[in-house]
Order: C-alpha cells, then structure tokens, then sequence
C-alpha cells in the first residue's frame, strides 16, 4: 500500500515538473509557439523604466460621470534635443506596460519619450471626444493632435525643449503597435512647418478597420455561448493582479497560445468589453474579459472615416512624401486582425520601408531582436 502510494506520488510530481518546464518554456520561447501565436509573449516581467503622469484636462461642454478617471499621459524624460511620441494600443492606456518595453532602447539613446492613451480608450473618450464623434477615424486623429499640443505646453516639456525653435522639438519619431500603429501613421499631420523631421514607426497596424471590428465581432459572438470560460479567466486575473502587479491579460494568456481559437476569442471579447466602457461609461469588472450588452457590436467605432484598404494605402503614400520616405512598418501575415493579402499591397505603396513576416501574431513582434534592431537603424539614420 505504502508503495503504490509512492509510486502515485511519484507520477504526480513528475506530471507538475512536466508542466512547470512547459509553461517555463513557453515563457522564454523566443519564436511565436504556433503558427497562429496571438500573444504579446511578454516577458515575465515588466520594463523598469518609469515616467511621469501628466494628466489632461477635461474639454469644455464635456461632463462625465464623476467615476470616469482623467486620462494621462507619461512623460520620460532625456538628454536629447529630440522626442518620442508613442500612441497607445486600442483602449490602451498610457501606463501600459506594454508601452515602457517598446521604448527600451529609445530611452537608452537619451531620448525622452511622450506616452499617449489610445483615443478609444474610455476615460480619454469621455472627457476629450463628443459622444457623437467617438466613432470616427478623424476625430479621433484631431483629439490626438490636440492632447500632443496640451502636452507640449505644460512645464515637463516646455522646460526639455525651452532652447529648441518654437519651443518644441526638431525631430519626432511616431511609434504605435496595433490601433496606435494606424494612429502614429495619421498623427504625422500634426507637425507642420515647425518640426524639421518626422519619422513614423508602425507596427501590426490594422489595414482595413472595418474588417478588423467585425473579426472581432464574430469572435466576441462565439464567446458569448461560452461565457463562463470568460468570466472565468476574469476571475482568475483579478485575483493574481494583487500578487504580482506586473501581470497583465496578454501575459496571463501566454499559455493559451497553444490553442490559438480559444485565444483569439478571449482578445475580440477582450477588446469589446473594453470599448464597450465607451458607451456605458462604466469600468467592465473581471478584467474586462466579456461584454455586458448582448447586441454590442465593436465594429459601430470602426465604420466611420477614413478606415478602409484603400484609405490607409492612400494616406502611406501621403505620409511618405510628407516625412521624406520617413516611414517605416512591421508587420506579421498571421496577425488575426488583417487579411494576409492585404499587406502585399501596403508592401507596395512602402517599397523598401515595409518588413512583413510570417509568423508573430498581432503583438509579439516588439519582443523580437528584429523589432529592436529596426528602432535602432530609425533612430540611426
């Protein structure tokens, strides 16, 4: 008896030494675990480069409920006479962690990097945009342009840029992942004559938002017949999140990159329950996991503006002559939010300025050394 229970125990340690390597490796696996990765494959912890807050105002005629938090910005200041402007990520705020590992090597350069909230993110939606004009591409580009100018007179950046022409910087590099990509593209328009250089950097920018809000409507559809896996994974977030407070949705679902279906439907309800906050004002509880209303539909913020293929190609070739064939995008063909055709085409019109590669889902490329090797040569040059 006493050895069969050895022996059980045996088998039982086995198994979770089994797991315990497994989930190591697929925490330090350096390439996308399928084909299909949807993670950020973060690692495993967080950057240790901090910023200031800078908090935005509320716009004039705007009244949220007095929950909504005021949007801030961060601010990382340098040595250079230069700046880094990186727009946050759908619903993204500032703080984001994911922000702080992009900007790694430009801080290392003595940069210093000014951090946007995405302009779809709720509380920036409240208190910077209508609620009629939440849902256009332009708008949002326009709020965008004005939090940077805020931005640019406060005490922070005025002292950092007191001895530059018209009290700002001479050179700007534009950096984004994802929605905030499509936005550092468009932002190029907010720097006229005073700014001698600007240089963009996107990356796993959507080419088609339209087709992007209703992938990610067909996936927050199928999770809704399974919501207690949703409310579940929530549940298990919000109880970690206290224990280590570096953690964060896309870390916590590195495991699932093995099952790329239950991924992908865990991030479109990800995605929706958090610009759903647009629309009710109220923060999502469980980690923002799955979406209250049963007739949400993502894809009403992604109709409006300039939001299609073919815009986005138009406004490439536009931002290219505007910076000088400045402009430079990384993309990965299985990223779940576009149609691999599509980058051939956006290849085009970005002849020697687009890298597309297969594999690295619609975030993990920041954590490839080509990723940090294309932000040293756009600063390089």
């Amino acid at each position: 008896m006493q050895m069969r229970r050895s022996v059980v125990v045996s088998i039982v340690m086995l198994l979770i030494t089994i797991a315990l390597g497994v989930l190591v490796t697929m925490a330090f696996q350096p390439r996308p675990l399928t084909p299909m990765a949807l993670s950020y494959r973060a690692p495993l912890f967080h950057s240790f480069i901090e910023g200031k807050s800078l908090e935005l105002r509320t716009l004039a005629g705007l009244e949220p409920s007095s929950h909504v938090p005021k949007p801030t910005a961060v601010w990382i200041p340098g040595k250079r006479p230069e700046l880094a402007v990186v727009v946050s990520g759908l619903v993204g705020e500032a703080s984001n962690s994911l922000n702080f590992l992009m900007v790694e090597d430009v801080v290392k350069e003595g940069i210093p990097v000014l951090i946007l909230p995405s302009p779809t993110h709720w509380s920036f939606a409240a208190r910077r945009l209508p609620k009629d004009r939440r849902i256009d591409y332009r708008d949002s580009v326009v709020a965008l342009c004005a939090a940077y100018s805020e931005l640019l007179a406060t005490e922070e950046l005025r002292a950092a840029f007191s001895k530059e022409p018209h009290g700002e910087p001479q050179k700007v590099y534009l950096m984004g992942l994802s929605l905030g990509a499509r936005h550092a593209v468009s932002m190029s328009s907010c720097f006229k004559n005073s700014v001698s250089q600007v240089r963009v950097f996107a990356v796993n920018p959507p080419t088609d938002l339209r087709h992007a809000g209703q992938t990610i409507d067909e996936l927050t559809s199928r999770l809704a017949l399974n919501r207690p896996k949703a409310y579940a994974v929530g549940v298990l977030m919000e109880t970690m999140k206290p224990i280590a407070r570096w953690l964060d949705l896309d870390t916590a679902l590195r495991p699932l990159s093995y099952f790329s279906d239950s991924l992908a439907y865990l991030a479109g309800g990800s995605f929706s329950s958090r610009m759903e906050q647009l629309q009710t004002e109220l923060e999502t509880p469980l980690d923002g996991i799955s979406t209250r209303q049963a007739n949400f539909s993502f894809n009403i913020f992604m109709e409006k503006g300039p939001v299609t293929l073919e815009n986005f190609v138009e406004e490439l070739r536009s931002v290219r002559k505007r910076t000088g064939n400045r402009l430079f995008l990384l993309h990965s063909r299985d990223d779940f939010l576009i149609r691999p055709e599509d980058l051939d085409v956006v290849a085009k019109a970005l002849p020697k300025r687009a890298t597309i590669v297969d594999v690295g889902g619609h975030g993990g490329l920041v954590f490839e050394p080509l990723y940090r090797r294309l932000v040293t040569e756009l600063i390089a040059q």
